[in-house]
């Protein structure tokens, strides 16, 4: 940089660090870069006017300002689809409070950070003050507050479910829930207010905190509606009075956590089945304290060893050790939160910093966490903003980078990949666009690429049309090749190994019906998810896909879950697909294919690809 020789140190400097965030700004999102968005409050005194974004480096632990992302109202809180495409912010008070607040749905810019409002939905109720998605990506449940009335009947708070669409938009509630019941507390007369939720991470539980009526409720997930049912018990009750606030698992889901918004508690309980027991109850404020204080956040690290709790009030962040085995937890220490209202607490993705959202002293605070102490030290970074509420952190690097996706607008080479083209599949104009139509007796293409190779977790999708014809027919098959003698393991087995592959295969139903059949096979593992009483019509166009997240192996078709099984999947060597047929000639499709897409990594149904024109 050229520096003219009349400019003093500090001002060589400024120009440095000046020039050094226009190249932050600028640069390309390195690997472990996040995008930090931050909600607010935007009714007056406060100058926000919705959410703020900055990029983050977790290496060096600099903030780079990005600034206004998305003008809403009350954007008070801030959550995203597993992978980082789609964000969704609660409208803590608009204009049509009277009859239901909103949810904004958002694409996500991997490059830039920017948003794009894609819609508003109903909220299901009044005041939401939390939007959470669940870890299929399949719902955004919403904790209403609703208003603060003795006239029960104007109490508008509810627990709803929300269905995000494949393109990430929001459709109306398919789930409402409005708690009732007697209060439990001289401190709480003005009925339910929802105020918290969190699902276990196999996605069939989900438990959500009633403030106004001291209980934690227990809803069982249906991954195939979505939709969510009441436990039996539907709730389980705690100490009178206390306001059960906000709610947070441990890693490995044997305990819950609910920090006590009133009376400056964490409840932990053991979990069995979904099945809550209290086992115990612990102040977030050191002994003898006599100040006005309420709790608002709650955190645990990465390990599950340090749960933090943010005190209003005090104005500290409570940092608890947690016995693993035990789930009890033991007072460690007390952090000034540098400000005043510490109202949100946020670990960051690598588990080394914690962020601290000051309302009431308008900044957030990044604090860094001593994994062998939990101890946390302040950074000296500070993101200045009126009236902050909740923070969320979105990974820059995306799993789009290392997608491959197929078109199917030629017969020589697909994606890039050599093909054999056997019998007579033609190149046609369809609604969805250019598609290879197969005529079940002999055409097919053989490429030479498996896509998903070395992948431990996968998303395989397709874009296809049913034409009728045989009962069994295997269109889509990915296979490893033996290295001793060049074949597909599954034309011929050449090993003592299982055969490695997957499939995508349908069964017709009196020639106007049909039912998806995924397939997995390999060494240690077999699985077919076919559910016969899955049936759609024949002659349209369809998405269809089969997910493996490292646990759960699950089939879709338009984005619908069709059922779902624990495999213990192993990567599969490279190989070929063959597409039409299976890959040793038999069971021949009738149809045609569009599009095809492979993601090394699970996708929610949220980020599938979308039929258009169909």
């Amino acid at each position: 940089m050229r520096v003219h020789r009349s400019l003093t140190p500090a001002a060589v400097a400024c120009l440095a660090a000046a020039a050094w965030l226009a190249a932050v700004r600028a640069a390309p999102p390195g690997a472990d870069d996040c995008f930090v968005y931050v909600g607010s409050y935007t009714d007056p005194p406060s100058t926000s006017k919705g959410i703020y974004g900055w990029r983050f480096s977790p290496a060096s632990g600099a903030v780079a300002p990005l600034g206004l992302v998305a003008p809403t109202v009350n954007p008070a809180y801030v959550h995203a689809t597993p992978d980082g495409k789609f964000l969704f912010a609660t409208n803590w008070q608009t204009a049509d409070a009277a009859k239901a607040d909103t949810v904004s749905a958002y694409a996500v810019d991997a490059k830039t950070g920017a948003l794009t409002l894609l819609n508003k939905a109903s909220a299901g109720g009044g005041l939401p003050n939390q939007v959470v998605v669940d870890p299929r990506g399949t719902f955004a449940a919403v904790t209403n507050y609703g208003f603060r009335t003795t006239d029960l009947d104007r109490n508008n708070s509810s627990f709803a479910a929300l269905k995000i669409r494949p393109d990430g938009t929001l459709g109306d509630p398919v789930y409402v829930d409005h708690h009732a019941g007697p209060a439990s507390s001289p401190r709480q007369t003005t009925g339910a207010h929802t105020h918290g939720v969190v699902f276990t991470k196999d996605d069939r539980f989900a438990f959500v905190a009633e403030l106004g009526l001291d209980r934690i409720y227990t809803y069982r997930v249906d991954p195939t509606k979505p939709a969510l049912t009441p436990s039996t018990p539907p709730f389980v009750a705690v100490s009178a009075g206390s306001g059960p606030r906000r709610l947070v698992l441990s890693p490995n889901d044997r305990f819950l956590y609910v920090n006590h918004e009133t009376d400056s508690q964490v409840s932990v309980f053991s979990v069995n089945d979904g099945r809550l027991n209290e086992i115990q109850q612990i102040s977030t404020l050191p002994a003898g304290f006599t100040g006005r204080n309420t709790t608002a956040e709650i955190q645990i690290d990465k390990a599950g060893r340090f749960l933090y709790v943010s005190n209003r009030g005090a104005d500290t962040i409570a940092m608890f050790a947690v016995d693993p085995a035990e789930g009890t937890l033991t007072l460690g220490e007390f952090f000034p939160a540098l400000g005043r209202t510490p109202r949100n607490l946020t670990i960051d993705p690598s588990g080394r910093y914690l962020f601290v959202s000051n309302q009431s002293s308008n900044n957030v605070v990044v604090f860094a966490i001593d994994a062998a102490t939990g101890r946390l030290t302040p950074t000296g970074a500070e993101l200045k903003i009126d009236q902050p509420a909740s923070v969320l952190f979105v990974n820059a690097a995306t799993a789009a980078s290392r997608q491959i996706t197929w078109t199917f607008d030629r017969l020589d080479t697909i994606g890039g990949a050599k093909t054999t083209v056997e019998g007579h599949p033609r190149l046609i104009d369809t609604p969805v666009g250019k598609a290879i139509a197969f005529d079940g007796v002999g055409d097919s293409l053989l490429i030479e690429q498996h896509p998903l190779a070395g992948a431990d977790t996968f998303t395989f999708e397709a874009i296809f049309r049913p034409d009728g014809g045989a009962t069994q027919q295997r269109w889509f098959h990915l296979a490893e090749i033996d290295p001793k003698t060049g074949l597909a393991t599954s034309v011929e087995k050449t090993t003592s190994e299982p055969n490695s592959r997957l499939l995508f295969e349908i069964r017709v139903v009196d020639g106007n019906q049909w039912y998806l059949d995924a397939f997995m096979n390999g060494p240690g593992y077999s699985k077919a998810l076919m559910f016969a009483d899955k049936l759609h019509p024949i002659g349209r166009w369809y998405h269809v896909a089969q997910v493996y997240d490292g646990r759960w192996y699950r089939s879709y078709v338009n984005g619908e879950l069709q059922g779902e099984a624990e495999v213990a999947f192993k990567p599969q060597a490279p190989g070929r697909a063959s597409v039409g047929v299976r890959m040793n000639k038999v069971n021949y499709f009738r149809g045609a294919v569009a599009k095809a897409r492979f993601t090394p990594s699970a996708l929610p149904a949220a980020e599938f690809m979308t039929v258009s024109g169909k």
